[in-house]
Formats: C-alpha cells, sequence, structure tokens
C-alpha cells in the first residue's frame, strides 16, 4: 500500500521508501538496516562490522528515514519509556522508537542531525534501549 493509491496523506511517512540497506553487527547484535538516505548506511558501516548473520539469531531491524520536512532545533535528549518501547528524542524533529519485544527500530531523523552524529550519539544510546530496560523503569519497578 503506498500514499499515492489513496486520497489520504502519509503525513507520518509510513510508507517511505528506504531503498539503501544493508545488514551489520552493532555491539554484538546482528542488525538489517533500511534507510532513504545513503549517508546513514555509510556511516553505520564505519561504525560496525558489515557481515551476514552466522550466528542464525533473529535480526533486529532498523528503519531510519531522513525526513527532510522535520523541524530543525535544539540538542536537547529525551527518553519516554513504556513497558518494551522506549521513545528516543532529539530536539522537535528526530523521533526514534525502539520496541525491545519485536526486536525493532524506526527512526525519523532531522535533516540538521548529520549521518555522523547519529553515529556518534544516538547509536549507542539506541543499542543500549534495545537491549535493557530503561533505568526509570527498573527503579520504578523496585519500589
Amino acid at each position: 500500500m503506498s500514499s499515492e493509491g489513496t486520497s489520504v496523506p502519509d503525513l507520518l511517512r509510513r510508507f517511505a521508501p528506504a531503498p539503501h540497506v544493508c545488514n551489520l553487527f552493532v555491539d554484538d547484535a546482528y542488525v538489517r538496516l533500511e534507510t532513504n538516505d545513503p549517508s546513514i548506511v555509510t556511516a553505520m558501516r564505519s561504525a560496525a562490522a558489515n557481515s551476514s548473520n552466522e550466528n542464525g539469531k533473529a535480526p533486529y531491524f532498523w528503519k531510519l528515514i531522513r525526513d527532510d520536512e522535520a523541524p530543525c532545533s535544539e540538542r536537547e535528549i529525551t527518553i519516554l519509556s513504556s513497558g518494551a518501547l522506549n521513545t528516543l528524542l532529539l530536539g522537535a524533529g528526530t523521533t526514534i522508537v525502539i520496541d525491545r519485544q519485536q526486536r525493532e527500530v524506526l527512526g525519523f531523523i532531522a535533516p540538521d542531525v548529520s549521518a555522523r552524529e547519529l553515529v556518534t550519539l544516538l547509536l549507542p544510546l539506541i543499542t543500549k534501549l534495545s537491549r535493557e530496560p530503561h533505568p526509570a523503569i527498573e527503579s520504578a519497578i523496585s519500589r
């Protein structure tokens, strides 16, 4: 299904094409990355090992969409958590949702966030949040 075939606009960019695909290891997790921005693939390949899934584990599926219409703003990082979902916000224009249970990451990257900044600033947070519950959740559960 595509937004061109309907009269309803796809404002959430759910059907944004992501023709640039690579498989790589991020830390020790096998990730299939799909994106519409080739610079993200290049930056991810330089920060991670490019390989096939030799261990047979289910891959993480990451879809990172460069949203050229997203607002550019400050660089404050906010993390929202609920159950198996974490939402990572960088300013008002970058939103990344991490679903630990489904092993999926869906992100919309603002135009002012470079691929290098994505890899150096956000990649460590994404990998951490994809593996373990957020500390705020752990402390709330232990009370």
